[in-house]
């Protein structure tokens, strides 16, 4: 995988999702500036937004990115999310059976409103973290549509 990426990495997942919350905002709150994304980086610091290797040499830290996915007994690491794997497509099926459980339970009138709470309930806590960034103050928050704002 290293050999076919050179190390290139995306940005972690909580950047890119605060970047398009902040560029969406910023379409109807003027005051909001969206921050740059560096969406390719180079190797797993990238990925996860951390710094774990500055006190390596360049060749140990070039060795370790590229053993971090497939592990590597000389470093004592094993694969990178081996003990998740599993649980990924498990935890995904138990939120689509929850979603139709609801859907079950409301009218068909009903079904645009827990589609909204859904998408909502995943996005919050980002969309409060760039408020917040901002000093959007939560008075203005609640007197605006999200809705509006988001264009759903």
């Amino acid at each position: 995988m290293w050999e076919f990426s050179k190390g290139y990495t995306l940005a972690p997942y909580s950047k890119i999702i605060d970047w398009e919350i902040e560029v969406a905002i910023s379409k109807h709150l003027t005051s909001i500036k969206p921050r740059q994304l560096n969406l390719l980086g180079y190797g797993p610091e990238h990925a996860f937004g951390i710094n774990f290797t500055k006190n390596l040499s360049a060749s140990d830290r070039e060795t370790l990115f590229k053993s971090m996915l497939p592990g590597d007994e000389s470093f004592n690491l094993q694969p990178l999310l081996s003990n998740h794997i599993d649980e990924m497509p498990k935890y995904f099926l138990n939120h689509l059976n929850n979603i139709h459980e609801k859907k079950k339970l409301l009218s068909k009138d009903m079904m645009p409103n827990l589609l909204y709470v859904l998408a909502m309930a995943d996005i919050i806590d980002p969309i409060n973290r760039i408020l917040n960034r901002h000093k959007v103050t939560l008075i203005f928050y609640r007197n605006y549509h999200l809705m509006s704002i988001f264009k759903c």
